[in-house]
């Protein structure tokens, strides 16, 4: 399999279980396809397991872009808006000392300049999108590592450097992604 894809436990509120879903590049999927009938069965599991629980939590973790701040910068998502629709959300979170709050823009393609203060990505506005039409904006979580700058390129962006980034912020992520504060 050449990608895995796993939710978080805390997502499913199932603790300690993952959900696996895998897809690779050499096959068309189809209706006969068992990759197919393993994601659907997982999604099932996946969405039996939301309604169980009383209050989940939806994650988007990923690499984003920033005009000013290091590689590495940990940021916690505000408010998410697609540059191509101009849809906004406003998700009501607290940013921590750990990863300050900021607003992020969802573009189609890598962007070389960052204008304003916002981070860029190319993901969190369709995930916002979708997970907002079964759950609650306050269940949203987004959380970014930023991963290029004016200095460093989107270009040189690799497998390898995303690792590096987050090995060395994997104790503050771990806390991030156990849950908010209560």
């Amino acid at each position: 399999l050449s990608d895995a894809y796993f939710a978080s436990p805390l997502a499913q509120g199932t603790p300690g279980k993952q959900c696996g879903l895998a897809a690779t590049g050499d096959y068309q999927p189809s209706l006969r396809s068992p990759w197919l009938a393993a994601a659907v069965h997982e999604s099932v599991n996946l969405l039996q397991n939301l309604n169980r629980h009383p209050n989940p939590y939806w994650y988007n973790f990923g690499i984003a872009g920033h005009a000013d701040l290091p590689l590495g910068t940990l940021l916690t998502i505000n408010q998410v808006a697609d540059q191509k629709t101009k849809k906004t959300w406003i998700l009501p979170i607290q940013p921590v000392a750990t990863a300050p709050g900021c607003n992020l823009v969802t573009v189609e393609t890598a962007v070389d300049d960052y204008p304003g203060s916002a981070a860029y990505d190319m993901e969190a506005a369709g995930f916002t999108g979708a997970v907002s039409q079964f759950a609650e904006l306050e269940q949203i979580r987004i959380i970014k590592i930023v991963s290029d700058n004016q200095t460093n390129s989107h270009r040189r962006i690799s497998g390898k450097m995303v690792s590096a980034l987050i090995q060395a912020k994997i104790d503050i992520i771990e806390q991030l992604l156990s849950g908010p504060a209560e």
